[in-house]
């Protein structure tokens, strides 16, 4: 088998990796394609990455007599005009598989291209403009789908004179759409389309699913702008792989964790509307953990904690801070409000407070009644997982409708 990687040939001006691999797949159509292409999403704390970071590889049959260089010139042809012209893209044409813990090192750490070479050296590679895309080129070789959880997205693309235009896309056919069979990752729960990007990019828009035959379903429905072309892809998206389950005692920045602890302090906000409080561990070891604004109403689920709740956290840890991704209540700790004043059992009217933790006194005549008990009330909240809306969400981020 032949295998081909290619990566960071898009940047935040504009660009798109998926569609270019369209085009390369066109290119290549004397070779026979195995499978889905696939897109694989790589660390999202990696500091230079666009939104996804996102990294492609095809798998083709080795039924012909060309060479891996001929292969690599001519997808580099493509990679040349299509390729925004500050990316730095890279290429692999490999006969074997690259190892699995290459993908695991890039889904969950930082790696420079130095330490990719020696994983790639008996390949055929290239790389343009600093040749840095051949960390994500050579990670998405790596990846194993057999052994990771696995969704699909159908990316439809745009007619090249649309590129730059408003995307006319009906919100009441995503709703149609986001009700078939394991589909995820199409609407905000206030019924903002999130499957169709904003950017001048080709992308028209992106179904999310486990079913490959629901999304190819929503194809015929999605509209009224119709696709020039689509492609699905089997994907890492949703999986929790770039999650790993450390102390608090071993965090660094730039990776993301799964961890379990106790909120330590009161949720609180700051200007802007970000929402913060400290989490401890059976260490007392505390980390400061943060719901951001784009974060939407998922902060007023931040703000329902409070000190003592038994809670699992999953998110990046960026400057010593814990960006949330989702969390989970394992136990509450005993909510407690202040009741009422209490009335007058003479004048029926609402008595004082005569100072902290003094008695109650009615202003009438002069009756005391000693300051009632808090009153127990049951959390605001329940023991599921909560998550931002899926338009800030991360890609790699599983949605709380697919977790155990």
């Amino acid at each position: 088998m032949i295998y081909v990687g290619i990566d960071d040939t898009d940047s935040l001006e504009g660009g798109c990796t998926t569609y270019l691999s369209s085009k390369v797949i066109d290119e290549l159509s004397d070779l026979s394609l195995i499978g889905e292409p696939r897109l694989v999403r790589l660390n999202p704390n990696v500091p230079w990455k666009t939104r996804g970071n996102g990294a492609i590889a095809l798998t083709f049959k080795n039924n012909t007599s060309i060479t891996d260089q001929e292969i690599l010139d001519r997808i580099l042809q493509i990679v040349k005009s299509e390729s925004h012209p500050s990316s730095q893209p890279g290429v692999i044409v490999s006969r074997k598989k690259l190892p699995m813990n290459l993908y695991w090192k890039g889904v969950r750490t930082i790696l420079s291209k130095d330490k990719i070479i020696k994983y790639i050296k008996e390949t055929t590679f290239k790389g343009l403009r600093g040749g840095r895309g051949l960390i994500g080129a050579a990670c998405a070789i790596a990846w194993d789908f057999t052994k990771s959880d696995t969704t699909y997205e159908l990316l439809a693309y745009r007619k090249k004179n649309k590129w730059g235009t408003i995307r006319n896309i009906s919100k009441s056919q995503v709703n149609i759409v986001s009700k078939f069979d394991g589909v995820f990752s199409c609407m905000d729960g206030d019924g903002k389309i999130s499957m169709v990007p904003h950017s001048p990019c080709p992308v028209l828009w992106g179904l999310r699913g486990t079913k490959s035959d629901s999304l190819l379903k929503g194809l015929v429905h999605l509209g009224p702008e119709k696709a020039e072309k689509s492609l699905l892809f089997l994907t890492n998206q949703g999986s929790d792989d770039h999650l790993q389950e450390k102390s608090l005692s071993k965090l660094e920045d730039g990776i993301c964790i799964k961890v379990r602890g106790k909120v330590h302090s009161t949720p609180y906000s700051i200007k802007g509307g970000h929402r913060f409080f400290d989490l401890i561990d059976d260490n007392n070891l505390t980390v400061t953990c943060a719901a951001y604004e784009p974060s939407g109403d998922f902060r007023t689920k931040v703000d329902k904690l409070i000190q003592g709740d038994d809670i699992i956290v999953c998110g990046s840890l960026s400057h010593e801070t814990l960006n949330l991704e989702k969390f989970k209540v394992v136990r509450f700790e005993n909510r407690y409000v202040k009741p009422p004043n209490p009335l007058c059992n003479k004048c029926h009217t609402r008595m004082h407070s005569t100072g902290k933790n003094s008695d109650y006194k009615c202003r009438i005549c002069s009756t005391k009644l000693p300051k009632p008990a808090y009153k127990s009330v049951l959390p605001d909240l329940d023991t599921c997982w909560y998550e931002p809306p899926s338009s800030a969400r991360r890609h790699l981020s599983k949605p709380a409708a697919l977790m155990d």
